[in-house]
């Protein structure tokens, strides 16, 4: 099995996936990338999701992001 590249996108993928290299820093109580803020279930679901699953993933990965800014200050 060939494995894509993090920011290589697939041809026919027009939103592109936040991933950033940071999976290591995985919040483990939330299941949670603290590097794109995405679900460990939406990071695998990634590559099958048509673009407005992807859309909808990012909005929450925002959401995630703001609140986790909000806890560290």
């Amino acid at each position: 099995m060939v494995r894509r590249g993090k920011d290589r996108p697939r041809p026919e993928e027009k939103v592109k996936s936040p991933c950033i290299g940071q999976c290591f820093k995985i919040d483990f109580d939330n299941s949670i990338c603290l590097g794109c803020f995405r679900s460990i279930d939406e990071i695998g679901d990634w590559w099958s999701m048509n673009d407005e699953s992807r859309k909808e993933v990012l909005g929450r990965c925002k959401e995630r992001a703001k609140e986790s800014r909000r806890k560290t200050k």
